[in-house]
Formats: structure tokens, C-alpha cells, sequence
């Protein structure tokens, strides 16, 4: 008799037994009746928000022969078990953060009315984490179609989740659509053809993304071509032209992790292998400094669940089931500096601010941005006329050593085209803009240079 894993994220619904993965389906429906990944060739309504908002409601108007989300998700359950092992005697589910209480007993029923012989219930991050990191920090990042959790795992006793959050706006959809963007630009640009103007163009330009993205990945530019209603249209696509789009996409995210970056020791951040895929993801990240960035395998959370079955009784009544947050490790400790063997170096401190030909040194005292500056202040002066500016606007402070940027006014300020919510930890290389028509501030470092902090 065997056992298997479910990973219940709606971006890749995997099924794994006997450490391999045995099946894998994107968690979607068509209102044709198509499930997975031969949804997205329907060319009627597409659902793929059921598993994250799963209910046993009726929907606003329901989806083909489906009533309700909870009707959707059995119908899916229905196609993974016939993927199971044929003695498959007990399943386990690895649960994304962020499912309620609510949720997680409807699908226990919805798992018994499938006739699933399911056995036990895991967080998904501790499932795939099984690796400690000595001396550091652990965090893992799970990915979903419309949201993102973040995760600290607590590494004293096996990995144990801390603490987490979720966040909304960014997700596989927010990157597929930012890459998509972005071939729809070069497209208007070269042809004068808008693939978004038509939902047959644009479910073509969706639906060979993914292998566009493989092959930028490997080249620094391709001829991409949608045919439409007898005619071709083509564009030159640079991997430079994602990269500035996936980094846009990202910025929000790179914020937070400087924020938690702790200041000492150093953390691991363990990714989903699907980020990967995104053009230039990967190396923002590894900049990011105080932070090791480890790319799982294809299904971890999955084959990470499979170590909870040694624990679990066979035949237990679905409804005792409860949400497991602690597995032992099972394979050996992260190595030290797996970024710094990537080759990615972290991003620098900035030294100063550059505003048109001035540059004014970071690092002292907190340097002041507004429309007035009291006496003896330090700091950047802008004109009064500028739309959108405050007195005092924001502020550069060294803290902990890293440098934040402080948003101070009623007007905000912006970090590579990202709003500052309160504060931001800065980097060379960044770019902050305030005011109307937007003034934007460069953050650069210095080499070699020794002179005074003002």
C-alpha cells in the first residue's frame, strides 16, 4: 500500500508519490467543461479563482454545468484520482497559508465525497522546507495564480512555521501579465497590431508565453509572430524589455525583503522553480543583501508532505483531520552562500544622491527632501512651484546600517515606480520620484572614495 501528496496551489495542483511527481494541473475551468490545462484553450468563460475562493455559495452565475466553487474543485479532485497509485491507501494534502478554517473543512468534505482516501493535512511551506539553515534564517516563498505567501520557518525542531503573511499583489498572473504586456507594446510598436484588442489575439499571445519566456531566457532576443483572422504579425522581443517588465512587476517584493532582511546572520529564501522562468527574477533577488536565494525542485511542496505520512494512521474519519506545522528534516543542512556561488553579488549601500548635477553624501546625518529646509538643515531643496510636493516630503536616515527612505507627506513618494508605504530600505541603483511632473532621484555608491560623511 502506498501513499500520496496533493499540493493544493491553484498554480500548479501536483500530485506526488514514491518521490516523484505523478501529476500536475494548473486549477482551472472552463465553462465548456475543460479542467487544468485544456481551459486555457476554451474560447468560453475561464475560471481560476475556485480554489482560492472556495465556497459552498452559489456563484453569481454559474460556470458551465458547475453551481458554486465547491462544485469546480470536486470536479478537479474527481480528475486527480484517477492519477492515483492504484493502492494508494492514504493521501496527504500540503495547504497553502491563508485557507480559513471554513475552507479547510469543505474540502475535507469535498475530499471524502470524491472518495479520496485522504490521511493528513500540512502547511505547505513547512512541507517543502527540508533543508535547515544553520546560523541563518529560513523563509519560503509559495506562489499562487492571484497572491503570495511569505513564510518564516523556525528551524530549532525540525521546520516549523513561524509566522507568515499574504499579499495580493503579486502573483503568477501579475508576472504572465506583465511578460504579456510587454510583447503587446513591441507588437503595437512594430506593427501597429494591439493583440489585446481581441480576445482570440490575445489568448494566442497567452497561450505561448510560457515557451516565449523559455527561449528569451536563453537568447537575448526573438522574432515573436500572432497570426490574426489571415495575417501575421511579428515584433522583435528583447529579453532587456521583460526583464524591465518582470522588474517592475517586482518591485513591491523587493521592498519587503529588504525590509526583513535581518541585520545580522543573514536568511534564506527558498522559491517555487516556476519563478525561474520569469526573465531577470532571479538575479533581483540575489542582490537583495542579507539574503541566499535557493530554488526548490519541480512539486517540493508535494514531495515535502510525503514525510508526514509516517506519522499518520491509515483509515483516520476526515473530519478529526487537523493542519499539520512542524516536519522533520530529511535531507542535509543548506550550505553556506549558495547566492554568492551563483554568481550574483549583492546590491550595494548607496553613498550618495544624484539630482541632475548635484550630489549630495548619504550616511550621516538624515537628509531631508522637500520644498523648505529650516536652518542648518541638510538636505535637497526642490522648487515650491512643483506640483505634489510637501515642505518636508521625505528623508534619508541611517539605521541599523542600512539607509531608509521615509515618506513623510500627503502627496507620496515613489521607489522604482512603487509607492512607499512609510518606509523603504534603499539600494544603489534606485530611483526615487516625487512631485508632478515626477523629479526622480538617482542612488548611486562610491568606489575608492574616503571622504567625510557631512
Amino acid at each position: 500500500m502506498s501513499t500520496a501528496a496533493l499540493d493544493l496551489n491553484d498554480a500548479a495542483l501536483t500530485l506526488a508519490a514514491a518521490g516523484r511527481v505523478l501529476w500536475s494541473e494548473p486549477g482551472l475551468a472552463a465553462a465548456s467543461g475543460a479542467l487544468g490545462a485544456a481551459a486555457r484553450e476554451a474560447t468560453t468563460l475561464i475560471s481560476s479563482r475556485h480554489w482560492r475562493e472556495l465556497d459552498d455559495g452559489p456563484l453569481p452565475r454559474p460556470l458551465g454545468p458547475w453551481r458554486s466553487t465547491a462544485d469546480i474543485v470536486q470536479a478537479q479532485l474527481l480528475q486527480l484520482r484517477a492519477a492515483l497509485p492504484p493502492d494508494c491507501a492514504m493521501l496527504v494534502a500540503a495547504v497553502p497559508s491563508g485557507w480559513t478554517p471554513h475552507q479547510l473543512g469543505l474540502f475535507l468534505g469535498i475530499a471524502r465525497d470524491a472518495g479520496l482516501p485522504l490521511g493528513g493535512l500540512v502547511d505547505a511551506a513547512v512541507a517543502a522546507s527540508r533543508r535547515p539553515a544553520p546560523g541563518r534564517e529560513l523563509w519560503h516563498l509559495d506562489m499562487t495564480l492571484h497572491d503570495f505567501g511569505l513564510t518564516r520557518i523556525a528551524q530549532a525542531d525540525g521546520a516549523a512555521r513561524d509566522s507568515t503573511q499574504r499579499h495580493d499583489w503579486l502573483s503568477f498572473q501579475a508576472l504572465d501579465r506583465a511578460c504579456a504586456q510587454a510583447i503587446g507594446h513591441a507588437l503595437l510598436r512594430a506593427c501597429r497590431f494591439d493583440p489585446f484588442h481581441d480576445a482570440e489575439s490575445e489568448q494566442q499571445l497567452n497561450a505561448g508565453l510560457a515557451g516565449w519566456l523559455a527561449e528569451l531566457a536563453a537568447r537575448e532576443s526573438r522574432q515573436l509572430s500572432i497570426s490574426f483572422r489571415g495575417s501575421s504579425f511579428a515584433a522583435e522581443v528583447s529579453a532587456a524589455e521583460l526583464r524591465a517588465a518582470v522588474a517592475q512587476a517586482a518591485e513591491r517584493l523587493l521592498q519587503l525583503l529588504r525590509a526583513l532582511a535581518p541585520a545580522a546572520g543573514g536568511a534564506v529564501l527558498q522559491l517555487p522553480d516556476r519563478l525561474a522562468g520569469y526573465p531577470g527574477l532571479l538575479q533581483l533577488l540575489a542582490q537583495l543583501p542579507g539574503w541566499e536565494i535557493v530554488t526548490l525542485e519541480p512539486g517540493a511542496a508535494a514531495l515535502g508532505a510525503l514525510r508526514l505520512a509516517p506519522e499518520l494512521q491509515p483509515g483516520a474519519p476526515a473530519g478529526a483531520l487537523t493542519l499539520t506545522t512542524r516536519l522533520p528534516w530529511d535531507r542535509p543542512a543548506l550550505p553556506a552562500a549558495a547566492t554568492a556561488a551563483a554568481g550574483f553579488a549583492p546590491a550595494a549601500v548607496p553613498t550618495h544622491l544624484c539630482f541632475g548635477h548635484r550630489v549630495l553624501r548619504l550616511g550621516g546625518r538624515p537628509l531631508l527632501i522637500g520644498s523648505q529646509l529650516a536652518d542648518g538643515e541638510y538636505g535637497l531643496q526642490l522648487p515650491a512651484a512643483l506640483q505634489g510636493l510637501s515642505r518636508r516630503h521625505c528623508s534619508i536616515v541611517a539605521e541599523a546600517g542600512r539607509l531608509l527612505l521615509h515618506d513623510h507627506s500627503r502627496h507620496g513618494t515613489w521607489l522604482n515606480g512603487v509607492a512607499v508605504a512609510g518606509a523603504a530600505v534603499l539600494q544603489a541603483g534606485d530611483r526615487i520620484q516625487l512631485g508632478q511632473p515626477p523629479v526622480e532621484l538617482r542612488l548611486v555608491v562610491e568606489e575608492g572614495g574616503d571622504a567625510p560623511a557631512p
